[in-house]
């Protein structure tokens, strides 16, 4: 994030650096309009400045947005209820991806403890520092027998990993390009300059292979053309992403929770606008250059690229269903009456509040997706077979 800003407040900082929109539009004069993908990796990933790379990432209730495991420890309780057979049938480990403020590994190992089913193991892959040390801060405070099986890697595993790869929120964190369909065909929508030069917007950059193969795969899940003017996103990396964990994974499974759509419905007329988001104080609103790493910004992942990259890398798909769907098929219930039934009545309130959030098909119930897809698992995961949306892929 730009030093000249503190996240949170509009006091000035100390000026100790180049502001990092500044550094953007330095480097658009230098070398002309750039990618939106490159943009992004500036605005979320620059060492120091960027949002997941800067002192404060805004993960949490204080912070710019909310997690599901942020919300309700219920969310972890029924992913241990589907991750736990799996993990004592292949003696195998955990490897959570991006674990924001430890949340989810806090509620999950001691989910996975009351059901005997703790990994040897419970690997966590962070990019960012300051989400590793508040991460580190919370596992400290676990019981021995759980804080002594969590280790932080800065890679995928080089030896072949046996067990489950999570995933909560992630994929949406892979940047992405912006598209826009012309009478002559799809062109990237890149970042320049305003004419006078002082502000970042958005500029017509000419399409690539990659963008014309994806738009024809869109129309064809949609039986139709993407009309004039259409705008939407799609991430290049999706795909590659999806095959390195697949070329980690020698036996277990991929499980990904995400806010996202098969391709044919988050290609839809309806969402001609496209899904870019910015979250801000948890508001959002759809201007990327507002506040250059001061904010998240993302967009809807599209499920179709998950599944075929799954398949294309040797997985076998899962399941594929709804957030709702899948907690309620591993416990959802049994976890809230366990909330209904301990505890001072605000507390109660409170909590059962949170949880019904995580399945109300206004909030996340609909609105996000899970997925999995696996490699000699022995034991099936459950949380599929209630409402199976395969056949939506």
């Amino acid at each position: 994030m730009p030093p000249s800003i503190r996240r949170g407040s509009t006091d000035p900082a100390p000026d100790d650096g180049p502001d990092l929109a500044a550094a953007i539009a330095a480097e658009i004069r230098a070398a002309g309009p750039m990618r939106f993908s490159r943009y992004l990796e500036r605005v979320l990933y620059t060492p120091g400045e960027g949002y997941y790379s800067g002192p404060d990432p805004g993960v949490g209730a204080g912070g710019d947005f909310v997690t599901a495991p942020e919300l309700s420890p219920v969310f972890g309780e029924c992913l241990a209820r589907a991750l736990a057979p799996p993990l004592r049938a292949l003696s195998g480990d955990v490897l959570e991806l991006g674990a924001g403020n430890a949340t989810l590994a806090r509620s999950l190992l001691g989910a996975l403890d009351r059901v005997h089913g703790l990994p040897d193991r419970y690997l966590i892959l962070e990019v960012s520092g300051s989400l590793r040390a508040r991460q580190e801060s919370v596992i400290a405070g676990l019981p021995p027998r759980q804080r002594e099986r969590v280790r932080w890697v800065e890679r995928l595993p080089e030896a072949p990993f046996r067990g489950v790869v999570i995933g909560n929120e992630v994929a949406d964190a892979l940047v992405f390009d912006v598209f826009r369909i012309t009478r002559a065909g799809p062109v990237y929508r890149g970042v320049g300059l305003s004419d006078d030069g002082r502000d970042l917007c958005w500029v017509d950059l000419p399409a690539d292979a990659a963008l014309q193969d994806f738009t024809e795969a869109v129309a064809h899940a949609r039986g139709s053309p993407l009309r004039v003017g259409y705008v939407s996103e799609f991430r290049p990396l999706l795909a590659p992403w999806i095959a390195s964990l697949s070329g980690c994974l020698a036996a277990g499974a991929l499980l990904l929770v995400d806010y996202g759509l098969p391709r044919r419905e988050l290609y839809s007329d309806e969402r001609g606008g496209g899904t870019l988001c910015c979250y801000s104080r948890h508001r959002v609103h759809q201007d990327p250059f507002r506040s250059p790493g001061c904010e998240d910004v993302t967009a809807w992942v599209d499920f179709t690229t998950v599944a075929e990259a799954c398949c294309d890398n040797g997985l076998v798909l899962e399941g594929f269903t709804t957030q709702a769907a899948f907690l309620i098929e591993n416990g959802y219930t049994e976890s809230c009456a366990e909330i209904a039934e301990s505890g001072p009545l605000e507390h109660r309130t409170r909590e059962m509040a949170a949880a019904r959030r995580l399945v109300m098909p206004g909030d996340m119930g609909e609105r996000f997706r899970v997925i999995a897809a696996s490699r000699e698992l022995p034991e099936a995961l459950t949380g599929f077979s209630g409402l199976d949306l395969m056949r939506t892929l």
